[in-house]
């Protein structure tokens, strides 16, 4: 908790950016500024003007940021207790952390666009591509102009989902790294009692 709170900080930039970006966009649709619909969409359900971002953004990527820096802290403590140098700790956390972001990265946006309600849940996985498609639903997720309800309930459960399991997997590992604790520092010291 303590370095995922000392992380706060960092974290709060794109939350902050995409809560003032709701703000502006709830505040600008009640005294109808026309920078807070920016975008005219036609489709198969006809022609409208959609928000600048959708209102819950900032909540939403809270929620999958969060979670996710919280399983990045814990894989890297523990790749720190099995090695004994910090190169050998913050190699392979990068490795599993950027390839395993950079595939649901890549896996998640294809999906959001294409298929419905389960894509955009794919893509909250990674918080880049969440960020973009929170950014811009209306190009990013499928079928999301025709259905903005569904569409939103799609972010929410991806938000929700992505979130749940990233601190599903942080708390096994830190739990795993609590029960086995004692044996590692006794092995990594040459002591094996």
């Amino acid at each position: 908790r303590g370095l995922v709170s000392f992380l706060a900080i960092l974290m709060l930039a794109p939350v902050l950016t995409l809560g003032v970006l709701s703000l502006y966009t709830f505040v600008g649709r009640m005294l109808q500024w026309p920078q807070a619909e920016p975008g005219f969409f036609i489709g198969s359900g006809g022609a409208f003007h959609y928000d600048l971002v959708v209102p819950e953004a900032g909540l939403l990527m809270l929620l999958i940021l969060v979670p996710f820096v919280a399983w990045c802290v814990t894989t890297g403590m523990m790749w720190s207790l099995k090695s004994r140098g910090v190169v050998g700790a913050v190699t392979p956390t990068l490795a599993i952390v950027g390839l395993l972001a950079l595939f649901l990265g890549f896996c998640g946006y294809s999906a959001a666009q294409n298929i419905k309600l389960i894509g955009p849940i794919i893509n909250a996985c990674s918080p880049v591509t969440g960020m973009m498609m929170l950014l811009d639903p209306v190009e990013k997720v499928s079928d999301f102009a025709e259905a903005p309800a569904l569409g939103r309930l799609s972010l929410l459960l991806g938000a929700l989902i992505s979130g749940g399991l990233y601190a599903f997997f942080a708390y096994t590992q830190l739990q795993g790294m609590i029960r086995t604790f004692d044996h590692t520092v006794r092995r990594l010291s040459g002591v094996t009692n």
